[in-house]
This record gives C-alpha cells, sequence and structure tokens, in this order.
C-alpha cells in the first residue's frame, strides 16, 4: 500500500460510542448496561454536580456486549492471551463489501460471499450485512436489541474460504460471526484462528475479529485504508475505534 495515497484529511469512523443513555447502546447476549459511577468515599464524592471538587468515574462495560470491540484469539482460548500481544499494522488496506441477507431459518446462516470480488492481497475484509430481523437492519443499530434475536452469522466453511485467500482482519456490523446459541460450540471463531479446540495453538495468532461495527449508510463498497485503533486493555477483546481512510 502506497503510503502517499491515502487520504488523511477525512476519516471514516466504523464504531459505536459507549454511551452514558441506556438504551442507546447496541446489546447483545443479554449483557448489563454500561455503567457510569462516580468515584467515593465516606467524606468525598467526584462528582462536581453533586458538590465535589472534581469528575472522577468508574466506568464498567462489556466489550463484547456494549458496542464495536476487537478481538483475538484469547477469546476461545483456555490459555489467556491478550490482544495488546497481537502484531497489527497501524494502516493496512481493507476492501469493504455489502451483502444482502435473507431470513430463512430459525438461525441465519451466511454461506456464500462473492469472494471472488475480492482483491489480491488484501488483508482486511469488512462485511457489511443488511438482514431483515423483526425490525429492518440497514447497516447501523445504535440502541438495538440483539439479545434472544439470532442474528446472522458466518458459516465455519465461509471463513475457511476467507483464510484461504489470505484475509487476517475480518470487520462486520454482526454482533457474532458465529450463532448466537450453538451450545458453545464457536466453529466460525476457531476456524478463522485455525483452531481445532479450546486448548490447540493458533495458527494465526496476529489476525483479530471486530464485531458490532457501525458502518455509514453512505459508505460506498470498495478499497480504503484501515486504521483499527485498539483501546489499551489487557484482554482477549478491547473496545476499538476502526477507521477508514479514502485511498486517492
Amino acid at each position: 500500500m502506497n503510503i502517499s495515497k491515502i487520504l488523511l484529511q477525512n476519516p471514516i469512523p466504523l464504531y459505536t460510542i459507549i454511551s452514558r443513555e441506556k438504551g442507546k447502546n447496541p446489546n447483545c447476549y443479554f449483557i448489563d448496561e454500561p455503567e457510569f459511577t462516580p468515584y467515593e468515599t465516606e467524606n468525598f464524592i467526584a462528582n462536581v454536580a453533586q458538590g465535589g471538587s472534581v469528575n472522577c468515574e468508574y466506568i464498567r462495560f462489556c466489550a463484547h456486549g456494549n458496542g464495536t470491540h476487537t478481538e483475538c484469539f484469547g477469546h476461545v482460548s483456555k490459555s489467556f492471551y491478550s490482544i495488546q500481544n497481537v502484531k497489527i499494522p497501524f494502516l493496512m488496506l481493507a476492501q469493504l463489501i455489502t451483502i444482502e441477507h435473507e431470513e430463512t431459518s430459525t438461525q441465519y446462516p451466511i454461506h456464500y460471499l462473492p469472494i471472488q470480488k475480492i482483491k489480491n492481497g488484501v488483508p482486511a475484509l469488512i462485511v457489511r450485512v443488511e438482514y431483515d430481523l423483526q425490525y429492518k437492519i440497514k447497516y447501523n443499530f445504535d440502541g438495538k436489541n440483539f439479545s434472544g434475536k439470532n442474528p446472522p452469522f458466518f458459516t465455519k466453511s465461509l471463513i475457511q474460504r476467507l483464510k484461504a485467500i489470505g484475509i487476517q482482519h475480518l470487520l462486520t456490523n454482526l454482533p457474532s460471526i458465529d450463532p448466537e446459541k450453538d451450545d458453545g460450540k464457536l466453529e466460525a471463531h476457531l476456524a478463522f484462528w485455525g483452531m481445532q479446540n479450546r486448548e490447540s495453538i493458533p495458527l494465526y495468532p496476529n489476525d483479530t475479529i471486530t464485531e458490532l461495527c457501525q458502518i455509514p449508510d453512505t459508505l460506498e463498497d470498495g478499497l480504503y485504508a484501515l486504521h483499527l485503533g485498539l483501546s489499551p486493555f489487557e484482554s482477549d477483546a478491547v473496545p476499538s475505534m476502526p477507521v477508514l481512510f479514502n485511498l486517492d
């Protein structure tokens, strides 16, 4: 990728903001809403509106259920592994592809992507799925509750085809690449990292999955430069701020 061809003036965010307001965040797996609580002792509260001298608060959230997040193989590994140990380029070439997906069963498997349209050598693929799920989902979903709704997911065989063509970083507006209910199999996740089970060594330890992306309706399919923007937590998954840049 030619750095001089990247138009840095107009970044295109692909992430949700973890909102203070209840009902403003997407929700998955019945995970609690984020909580913002001021630090407090017997004689002090860190909230200026309540008489304190400063504002200083605890923030409680779950990366997997409260917004855009990026995860590494530690998400499905028996041994702890932090995403901070993953070697990720600061900028990489990415391709955005949009597919329409109809409800076809109780679960909604995605078997097909136009892989022939993916450019050779592109390490990052952004899959924007448009679908109906008791309400119309068209790319964006501020405040949408996915819990118990069985959203679409990618099949294991599709993930294996993406790995075969060299996709290292997968981003999607879906809550997960696996079914909401699959008895804990997570076959697509395991396939993405090249793991046979929770104890095996991954074939692709530096690859990532980013879910719950917020992709602008007006953004056209095509090639972009991508910065994943991971937050600095020692965890298998962290809130992230993926940003795209147009190419000249």
